[in-house]
């Protein structure tokens, strides 16, 4: 796991054998680019799951992955904590407030975006990806 940031080149050639006795073979090089940006070292990265609150501006139905929520404006989506946004899960925000998750979907959050958004580590977010 890298540890500094950092750019790297590569310089990848391929020649074939197109003169076996000479140097007259066809050569082609490629270089290439890595940059490394480590992960920050910030606590964010130890949360195994992230209770998110309802920031959309108005009361909205929520399903995290297949688990319909209704939410008043402001209220916490995850249920007091006891039901989390977890590592490979997303929420889905619908267009709707009807108690059943009908309706198109309007926006998803992520559990990548959850744990980037969350810069203080204490495992809450907005459900507009901002720290809570």
């Amino acid at each position: 796991t890298p540890t500094t940031s950092g750019s790297f080149s590569f310089t990848f050639f391929v020649r074939d054998d197109n003169d076996p006795s000479g140097d007259d073979d066809n050569i082609a090089q490629k270089t290439l680019v890595m940059t490394i940006n480590p992960a920050s070292s910030s606590s964010s990265s130890n949360c195994s799951g992230y209770r998110v609150w309802n920031n959309a501006g108005d009361k909205y139905d929520f399903s995290i992955d297949g688990d319909c929520r209704d939410e008043n404006d402001g209220s916490e989506i995850t249920n007091g904590g006891s039901r989390q946004l977890n590592s490979g899960e997303t929420i889905q925000r619908y267009d709707t407030d009807n108690e059943s998750c009908g309706g198109g979907v309007a926006a998803t959050l992520t559990y990548a975006q959850a744990q980037s958004a969350d810069t203080d580590g204490d495992c809450r977010v907005n459900f507009d990806a901002t720290d809570r």
